[in-house]
């Protein structure tokens, strides 16, 4: 979502709950490097890392658009533009690209009785989209089951559309209040989301009932974090961005949670890597309201 809103949703939070000092420690990262590989792109939104270790990311750049960037230092080429409110990214089975849109203040606020969002399917390598799915309430988080399923989150709402491998969907299948990033779990049993608009904490969400529990919660020094975009290491280990504060956090498998990175600006969306070049494993990349993409180097632990 755009800073205007995050701001003052924010603001409310912070006036409500007042905070006396950062709770959570910093995490032991003794390798960790952090530098700017782009700046100027845009309000950046999603990220995701493929295979073959090129990142991409959704900008508001061009009418919204959904950006290739092969190694650092290479030239950004978009795949595709004027797509409206783009939202989360995820990989279809196919190879291709998972692009929400309708991510927007107003479609979400109405998402719940008028959705209007939807998936794009586009091909990574010629930019070629086509529609997916339909009748989504905002697709800001966007995350894929290995049966195909897939989950889209509306956090201005009150729930996660849910839509079945023969792409039928299910609108509010969970409830969750201001759900944003998702994350599938490695057993494929539970879903992830971060809660962005109301005191920060992370729920999950049984895959096969659609009920929802909390599964992590900060202290009252951290609740006005602003919790957005997230992704699941080989460990378990989630990573989310803590938007309002300029944070990388890394929540682990035993509920302990650490800041890996500040100084990130208004960060909103984080991807690992997991290749054995360009966009490496064993790093996190980091992609901010400012328009600028951060390499944060030796963050993740590498796959046994």
């Amino acid at each position: 979502m755009r800073n205007l809103a995050r701001f003052a949703a924010g603001l409310a939070v912070c006036l409500a709950f007042p905070a006396s000092a950062h709770a959570l420690p910093d995490c032991t990262v003794n390798t960790l490097e952090k530098r700017v590989l782009l700046s100027g792109q845009g309000t950046l939104e999603s990220a995701i890392v493929d295979g073959r270790g090129r990142l991409y990311f959704t900008s508001s750049a061009n009418g919204g658009s959904l950006i290739r960037l092969n190694r650092a230092g290479a030239t950004p080429r978009t795949l595709i533009s004027g797509v409206a409110g783009p939202g989360g990214l995820a990989f279809h089975r196919s190879g291709d690209l998972l692009l929400g849109f309708g991510n927007t203040i107003l479609g979400g606020g109405t998402g719940t009785i008028d959705p209007q969002a939807g998936l794009l399917r586009v091909n990574r390598k010629t930019g070629d989209g086509r529609g997916y799915a339909e009748g989504l309430a905002m697709a800001n988080g966007v995350a894929r089951m290995r049966d195909g399923t897939v989950f889209a989150s509306n956090d201005i709402g009150i729930g996660i559309d849910r839509i079945a491998p023969d792409r039928a969907v299910t609108n509010s299948w969970a409830t969750v209040v201001s759900p944003n990033g998702l994350a599938v779990s490695r057993n494929q049993r539970w879903l992830y989301a971060n809660q962005t608009f109301v005191p920060a904490a992370i729920q999950r969400v049984r895959t096969i009932t659609g009920q929802a529990q909390e599964y992590f919660r900060p202290g009252p020094e951290d609740i006005a974090a602003g919790l957005d975009g997230m992704v699941r290491d080989y460990r378990n280990n989630l990573f989310v961005t803590a938007n309002l504060y300029g944070e990388l956090w890394r929540i682990g498998s035993d509920g302990t949670a650490c800041v890996v990175a500040d100084g990130l600006g208004m960060a909103s969306a984080v991807a690992i890597g997991h290749s054995k070049r360009n966009f490496r494993r064993g790093n996190a990349y980091v992609v901010n309201f400012d328009g600028s993409v951060v390499e944060l180097r030796g963050a993740v632990r590498t796959r046994p």
